[in-house]
């Protein structure tokens, strides 16, 4: 009773604040990325041939076991007079982790780029990843998935949460179900979703510890079609 009446504390009084970057580039793409705190956005920024066409294409990090990354952006400028940019605005949904972006010219791709996206500002540098391990599924199941690395001093809580039509229906608190190598994984499951998930919202916190409502990183949230 102590965590369900904790969760509903915190779901009713937490906003989903709070968002920045830290970037990681795997190799010199032929752009510039950068991240705007203040805005919260990626910005990319190249060079191409007057008359040009530029296709950005930007992927979000894949769920769990997932074999294709999901698009998260597409935007393209025709007629390009040299200098071009894109502004990708990061979403409350955005989940943590690995997003890669794609130009091409022309229809030649002419680079790419990872940046790891963990909002820094009020988040925790020992989370690996946090996560949905699938997508909204009519009267299927999804996780939140948290993996942190080192020896925590106390066990964070995870907590996943359903709304219809933006009222509460379900709260599941997680557990830790791995434990080695120095990372611990804690997931929270909602099972027996809606057979209609149109108009359903979930959720997902990482408290640090049961008797607090300060969350160690911004919620996820992924909403049903």
């Amino acid at each position: 009773m102590k965590i369900k009446r904790c969760a509903l504390i915190f779901l009713f009084a937490f906003t989903l604040l709070f968002s920045g970057v830290s970037a990681v580039h795997a190799e010199a793409p032929a752009f510039n990325l950068t991240y705007d705190k203040t805005s919260d956005s990626f910005f990319v920024r190249g060079e191409a041939e007057a008359g040009s066409r530029v296709l950005l294409l930007v992927y979000s990090p894949m769920y769990e076991g997932a074999f294709i990354e999901d698009l998260y952006y597409m935007d393209a400028k025709n007629d390009v007079n040299g200098a071009y940019e894109f502004c990708v605005k990061m979403k409350d949904e955005c989940p943590l982790g690995t997003y890669t972006f794609r130009v091409s010219v022309n229809g030649v791709e002419v680079g790419s780029a990872e940046d790891e996206y963990v909002w820094p500002n009020n988040s925790d540098s020992n989370i690996r990843r946090f996560l949905f391990d699938q997508k909204m599924t009519p009267g299927g199941s999804i996780s939140a998935v948290a993996v942190l690395k080192g020896n925590m001093e106390k066990e964070p809580v995870i907590l996943i949460a359903l709304y219809e039509d933006n009222m509460l229906k379900e709260v599941k608190t997680g557990s830790v179900v791995r434990s080695e190598n120095g990372e611990t994984e804690l997931r929270a499951t909602l099972s027996n979703l809606p057979e209609s998930v149109s108009g359903c919202t979930v959720k997902a916190f990482l408290l640090k510890d049961l008797g607090s409502i300060e969350p160690m990183i911004r919620g996820l949230c992924t909403k049903g079609n």
